[in-house]
């Protein structure tokens, strides 16, 4: 890309560019302007046009630019021409072809354009006018005025005008001949002033070029027309060119679909790119298809700097080629299984597989049949009736099928039978057969097992019943084996000892490798620690006048009866007024076992310790002691304190670590022992106030006051009365009903409370009178009583 800038003093810079998206090439530029503004113009079309294309993209882009002093100038575009095709590489000012290369009508361009969004002039429709015909030049009108900026030389202000464009001929003059295909030369204007007090004027052109080539003709012929597998055809591509136009160069690529694709459509099965010679041709590798049916061939041109790409139709005749499968074929399996049976024989399976030895044709399968075994199809049990409608693919098999039959003889017969298989395709028919031999073989002589297992395997001392549990098996791979008799040589014939089970398996008939389903019996062993048993089963069995035997053995034994142990614990009192006190606590050890004897290794309590020396304990006396089976051991006792509130409890655990020949066993016994609460107390003091008065007397006034002497429980004021004056908690003037209700916590007093009484008579009299105080605490009751004495004088 090149470009031109002339500078003059005080006239509007004007950089005019024109570009292809595609090859385009900018081959000069002119343009006057004042310092300070610029001002760009892009016309754009595609590269590599073909005459034909119809309604191709293009743009004018036209930019904006200014610096210092005129960075904040509007600029208004005024006039914006466009000659599309121009036979010379040297345009003339203004925007124009000079005369001598004029080569119009090479485009038309469509009658209107549209500003491009996110542009100054976005939305603004344009008119497309051909404004100068002898030359082709097209004027660009805006339905309002184009205004661009402000801007600077960093941030440009753009408008771009989109419009469409067909190539209606190719160019008659050939702008640069030395490239090749033919060339025409594009040219951009524009022109406009800045807005302000003093507009700047700036006029510009641009120029581009871009590629036309021509169509050329493309004739293809397949060969041969027709085939029949395995054979092979080729496609031959001749493309014409325009009469005196240079020979085509490229390549051709040849796809071929089918076989019956009619659309040429999905991925095509063989593909091959040739290069075209100078004869104008192209040939494609050729190609061999497995399947029958018609195969169509596209051709498709990769087109040259001089001429467009281009492909034949799929629906071409001289395209198609119509491909025919050979015969079909058909093939067949048959195995037997098992190949031979021991005398007098049984049941044989039969697999049959049908094959497609094809590589071209499909078949389908008709019928299987055999010489022996009948129709395969319609036999009880056959799964070959599924087989019958199969279209085989070629070089396909079948899944297998089988069907059983039965052959029986002595020793040494034998039996071929003969599968006939029926296929077809296009009307022709075809077979094939397979065979299978079977053989009868001498049966050898039978052989049986038994197993046998004891349940539990031991017992402790003196023993019990014990369950055993017998298999009879038939380890041969070739001979039955019936089960004549199971006995125990401790405890005789199974089939009728009571509670067996094993009489269901006399008479049962095990095949080869097979096994009988387990019985049980049980039999009784009793004795001492380490006495054991081992008895003996033994089954038999025969085939063909031909006697088996086996044997199995279990063996029980009885194990030593683990030592037992057991512990009692009393406390003595259960229960002791608060704040508590010694406890005295009697164990005793015994041997619950009938069978062994148990040794007293150790006796601790979890609140008190060790028992055997605890001080003042009794219980070290009984430490390696041995209890005979069921014997208890004399009581020991020990004492231990506990003290605190009502209702506190405290259960503590003894336990007894006891052994017998190194097993070591254990027991524990509680004791739990209460406080309960102490009974309340209550006090009462009296003074008369005065002690005497002169007769005949008269009133004596009495102080009381109330007291709990308790060191533990509280207790509560529930009356207070005197025997002469009455109940002092009513009495008119008595302060003492204050009391009543009053809690006294332990050790304290109530405040004292007064009443008054008359006394009267004769010198020497005296009265003598008892207060009465009443309390209760948790339910108890309490009274006490105090007096005061009173005389006249």
């Amino acid at each position: 890309m090149t470009e031109m800038i002339l500078k003059t003093r005080r006239r509007l810079l004007l950089l005019v560019v024109a570009a292809l998206t595609v090859g385009g090439v900018l081959i000069g530029g002119a343009s006057t302007a004042l310092a300070g503004v610029g001002l760009l113009v892009v016309p754009t079309f595609n590269s590599g046009l073909a005459v034909g294309d119809r309604g191709q993209p293009g743009y004018l882009h036209i930019v904006y630019t200014s610096t210092p002093p005129d960075q904040a100038a509007l600029f208004h575009l005024d006039t914006i021409t466009l000659v599309p095709s121009c036979g010379s590489l040297n345009p003339s000012f203004p925007g124009n072809c000079p005369l001598g290369a004029l080569d119009p009508g090479v485009f038309g361009l469509s009658a209107t354009g549209i500003g491009a969004p996110g542009t100054a002039c976005a939305g603004i429709p344009f008119t497309i006018i051909l404004s100068d015909p002898t030359q082709g030049k097209y004027t660009f009108v805006p339905a309002s005025s184009v205004v661009l900026g402000p801007s600077t030389n960093l941030t440009a202000s753009t408008c771009d005008i989109n419009f469409t464009y067909d190539v209606l001929k190719k160019p008659t003059l050939d702008a640069d001949p030395n490239t090749p295909g033919t060339q025409t030369l594009q040219i951009g204007f524009v022109n406009g002033t800045t807005i302000g007090l003093t507009p700047k004027p700036g006029t510009g052109q641009g120029t581009a070029i871009p590629t036309i080539v021509s169509n050329v003709g493309i004739g293809t012929a397949v060969a041969p027309g027709a085939i029949t597998i395995p054979a092979s055809f080729s496609d031959t591509a001749t493309l014409t060119p325009p009469a005196g136009g240079p020979a085509p160069t490229g390549t051709v690529t040849f796809d071929v679909y089918g076989p019956n694709n009619g659309t040429c459509s999905g991925a095509p099965v063989f593909t091959s790119t040739n290069p075209v010679t100078g004869s104008g041709t192209a040939v494609s590798d050729p190609f061999a298809p497995t399947l029958a049916g018609t195969y169509r061939v596209i051709a498709t041109y990769s087109g040259d700097a001089n001429y467009a790409a281009s492909a034949s139709a799929c629906a071409d005749p001289a395209e198609a080629v119509t491909v025919t499968a050979p015969p079909p074929t058909i093939g067949l399996t048959k195995v037997a299984n098992p190949t031979s049976r021991i005398e007098p024989g049984g049941t044989f399976t039969f697999t049959e597989q049908v094959t497609n030895p094809s590589t071209t044709t499909p078949v389908t399968i008709n019928s299987l049949v055999d010489n022996i075994y009948g129709d395969l199809a319609s036999r009880a049990g056959s799964t070959c009736r599924t087989l019958i409608g199969v279209t085989l693919a070629p070089g396909a098999t079948s899944a297998p099928c089988t069907f059983t039959g039965t052959f029986t003889g002595t020793a040494g017969a034998s039996q071929t039978d003969t599968v006939t298989v029926t296929g077809s395709n296009a009307g022709l028919t075809v077979t094939a057969t397979a065979q299978a031999t079977v053989t009868i073989t001498p049966a050898p002589p039978p052989t049986i097992a038994v197993s046998k297992v004891a349940s539990p395997l031991s017992r402790v001392e003196p023993g019990g019943t014990f369950t055993f549990t017998a298999q009879v098996s038939n380890p041969s791979t070739t001979t039955p084996v019936r089960i004549d008799a199971l006995t125990d040589d401790i405890y005789g014939n199974l089939a009728t000892r009571p509670g067996s089970t094993c009489g269901t398996l006399i008479g049962t008939t095990l095949a080869p490798g097979a096994s009988s389903a387990p019985c049980s019996f049980t039999g009784t062993f009793t004795g001492t620690a380490g006495a054991t048993q081992t008895d003996t089963v033994t089954v038999t069995g025969s085939n063909l006048g031909v006697t088996a035997t086996a044997t199995a053995q279990a063996t029980v034994t009885l194990t030593p009866a683990p030592p037992q142990i057991a512990v009692t614990k009393v406390a003595i009192p259960l229960t002791e007024v608060e704040p508590g006190g010694t406890f005295t606590f009697t164990v005793q050890v015994s041997n619950p076992s009938t069978l062994e004897p148990v040794r007293i290794d150790t006796l601790t309590d979890n609140v008190y310790g060790d028992l055997a020396t605890r001080p003042g304990s009794t219980c070290g006396t009984l430490i390696g002691t041995t209890l005979a089976p069921g014997a208890s051991s004399a009581p020991c006792s020990f004492t231990g304190t506990f003290t605190g509130r009502a209702g506190a409890t405290q259960t503590d655990t003894v336990t007894v670590t006891g052994s017998n020949r190194g097993t070591t066993v254990t027991a524990t016994a509680r004791a739990t022992v209460t406080l309960t609460p102490a009974a309340p107390q209550i006090a009462v003091t009296k003074v008369a106030s005065p002690l005497t008065q002169v007769e005949p007397g008269g009133t004596f006034t009495f102080t009381a006051q109330v007291s709990n002497p308790s060191t533990l429980q509280p207790v509560t004021i529930t009356s207070l009365t005197d025997n002469v004056y009455g109940d002092l908690a009513t009495r008119p003037g008595s302060t003492c009903g204050a009391l009543v209700g009053v809690i006294l916590a332990p050790g304290t007093s109530s405040a004292p409370c007064t009443f008054t009484g008359p006394f009267t008579g004769r010198a020497g009299d005296s009265q003598t009178d008892t207060i009465t105080v009443t309390g209760t605490n948790l339910g108890v009751t309490v009274t006490a009583t105090a007096q005061a004495t009173v005389a006249l004088t």
